[in-house]
């Protein structure tokens, strides 16, 4: 998919596909809120998801996944991967890539905002 002259990818993927998507990519969102935040964040959506108000389920997922397991998993993903993908783009940004780092709600919705004018 990468070969491809443009491209977009949303989300980590297999963690040994990072490097070269990094690699080959123009420019770089980073969403790096903290850990607590994406807790935050999950938890809501799992109870508007278990209350049946939830309009786009993530990944296009038709069942729920266990809270305890979507937890587990995001405290792996920040303590296994995010350090790695975080040096990573910093290198490329020293590279000359655009890398825009997103470390909170307000900084992202500021982000759509500015896409949505676009």
């Amino acid at each position: 998919m990468i070969s491809g002259e443009n491209w977009v990818i949303d989300g980590l993927g297999h963690r040994n596909s990072i490097p070269a998507r990094i690699d080959r990519a123009t420019q770089i969102i980073l969403i790096d809120m903290p850990l607590w935040m994406h807790f935050w964040l999950a938890a809501e959506r799992q109870i508007a998801w278990q209350a049946g108000k939830l309009a786009h389920t993530p990944g296009g997922l038709s069942a729920m996944p266990p809270t305890r397991d979507l937890f587990r998993t995001m405290w792996e993903i920040e303590q296994q991967w995010m350090p790695g993908i975080r040096r990573l783009c910093a290198e490329a940004h020293d590279a000359g890539k655009m890398l825009t780092q997103i470390s909170s709600v307000d900084e992202l919705n500021a982000f759509a905002e500015d896409l949505g004018k676009s």
